[in-house]
């Protein structure tokens, strides 16, 4: 074969088309599934972090009427429906605050009147991956916190 038939393939394979979409699909697929997979696993904590928020809602709310029953607040939350009881840490606390913003202990009075009194529930989770094997959300913790009066 001739030097100037080499040339003429090279320069024909040069011109040639066929082949270049398979070609930047294999470059491009790895990087469009990692930012569906990425997009999968935020929306999957958003989803859980609002459900945190509603039952740290509901909790409140329960706790509007029964400030002081613990198992009826945790009951109330894990009632919403919405969590599951693994690894979910409550914590339930009453403040007080007088009309003005100033925050008292809640056996005191300001200036004659009585203090505002709020329950604040706060919830947090371990986040649970979408993608179970790959494990992406693993040592993320999601909080929520719902403050309510009381009178």
């Amino acid at each position: 074969m001739s030097i100037a038939m080499r040339l003429a393939m090279l320069r024909s394979l040069a011109r040639c088309k066929r082949g270049a979409f398979a070609v930047e699909f294999a470059l491009i697929a790895p990087v469009l599934a990692a930012l569906a997979l990425g997009l999968f696993e935020y929306f999957g904590a958003t989803h859980q972090a609002m459900q945190l928020e509603s039952a740290a809602r509901a909790g409140a709310e329960y706790a509007m009427s029964y400030p002081s029953d613990s198992a009826g607040i945790e009951q109330a939350i894990l009632g919403s429906g919405q969590l599951a009881a693994t690894g979910l840490s409550i914590t339930v606390n009453q403040v007080c605050e007088c009309p003005d913003g100033t925050s008292v202990s809640c056996t005191a009075t300001c200036a004659g009147n009585l203090s505002n009194v709020y329950v604040q529930v706060a919830l947090s989770q371990p986040a649970k991956s979408i993608l179970t094997s790959t494990g992406v959300m693993s040592g993320y913790t999601l909080s929520s916190s719902a403050t309510l009066r009381v009178r």
